[in-house]
């Protein structure tokens, strides 16, 4: 209760945390407010921050109907204007999906990311990727490879 008012007094301050607490909550009719109250502040912000709320929403199920492709399509929206945010995100995303474009896109990027500052979190999700075979070929002595440059 207190924390709506504190919205209501301050909208632009407050809010994002206030609908992550609801989206984060066991209560659908707080996930669905989460999901409505993004949507309509991205709407009127053009805020990134509310796109990746939404898309979280879609990914988990929470406050919409589980959607990763339209959660990977939003992400990407986010990623795009804020990389060093969501691209994170947006990776696991592409290597959730279970279309082969996603996942090939995934693999080009972590690659990418790899090559460029030797990114733990790439090694990772590349490593992921080859053992279940998604982007590229299954592999696992590639995974192994990969696992091992963990750090």
């Amino acid at each position: 209760r207190w924390m709506r008012k504190a919205v209501s007094a301050r909208p632009s301050r407050l809010s994002y945390d206030f609908f992550r607490l609801l989206q984060s909550s066991g209560d659908l009719a707080h996930q669905k407010e989460a999901f409505e109250g993004a949507s309509e502040r991205f709407a009127n912000t053009g805020s990134t921050m509310y796109l990746a709320l939404m898309a979280r929403a879609y990914r988990d199920g929470r406050g919409a109907e589980k959607d990763v492709a339209k959660a990977v399509e939003l992400m990407r929206k986010a990623s795009a204007d804020a990389p060093a945010k969501y691209l994170r995100e947006y990776c696991e995303l592409l290597v959730e999906s279970d279309d082969p474009k996603d996942n090939k896109e995934a693999f080009r990027r972590c690659s990418s990311l790899y090559a460029k500052n030797g990114s733990p979190f790439s090694c990772r999700l590349l490593a992921v990727m080859c053992r279940d075979g998604k982007g590229t070929a299954k592999d696992m002595d590639e995974a192994l490879s990969w696992i091992r440059r963990y750090k």
